[in-house]
């Protein structure tokens, strides 16, 4: 468990999960928002530690998408409240060393056709163990209830990429891997649990 210079509460555990481990977040107890907990990611000092990334950008507030296109890149999917007020913060972030790129979902079949991302590699391993998009009797995951989140690249193959994965709760998971497999059970969890903010370095 890690407790943030804020006072917010971060808990992971690790798992078993198939033949191997993962690591999940727990639901998030306080009373945080997330305009709140991407203001703390936008200000935080960590950003300026690390010169490698540079200034940290984010795309227009305000202007949330209509929907969501999944990776079978034909269904459409609604915003749910916390995506709603995700998308109305910033419709994209770049150079954040805590959220990585996160893409304009308008920007989506652009991203999936740049020859130096291959990005329609990427997503099609990621429905084969013992990659991310795979549940735990290591079946892939409809594409049609995933959405590709944000990548740590737009300018060559990733290494680390998150998903939202749709099911038949209000709001998506968040699967993904950076540095390790991991599930949030929501979008907030995975902002103050999963996501390092000015204290824990």
């Amino acid at each position: 468990m890690c407790i943030m210079s804020n006072g917010w509460e971060g808990r992971r555990e690790t798992r078993q999960y198939g033949n191997g481990w993962i690591s999940f977040d727990l639901p998030v107890l306080t009373n945080i928002t997330i305009t709140q907990a991407l203001t703390a990611i936008r200000d935080s000092s960590i950003q300026d530690q690390c010169l490698d990334f540079g200034k940290v950008h984010l795309g227009p507030s305000g202007n949330p998408p209509r929907y969501l296109t999944a990776l079978d890149h034909k269904t459409q999917i609604p915003l749910s409240p916390q995506l709603q007020e995700f998308y109305s913060f910033a419709r994209w972030w770049r150079n954040s060393i805590l959220l990585m790129e996160v893409i304009d979902p308008d920007a989506y079949f652009e991203h999936l056709t740049n020859p130096n991302l291959h990005l329609g590699e990427v997503l099609a391993n990621e429905f084969s163990h013992p990659y991310v998009l795979v549940d735990e009797d290591e079946c892939a995951i409809d594409p049609a209830r995933c959405v590709l989140f944000s990548l740590d690249t737009l300018d060559r193959y990733p290494y680390n990429r998150v998903y939202l994965v749709f099911g038949d709760k209000e709001e998506p998971e968040v699967w993904g891997f950076r540095e390790e497999h991991f599930h949030s059970p929501n979008l907030l969890a995975y902002l103050v649990n999963g996501v390092p903010h000015d204290g824990i370095l």
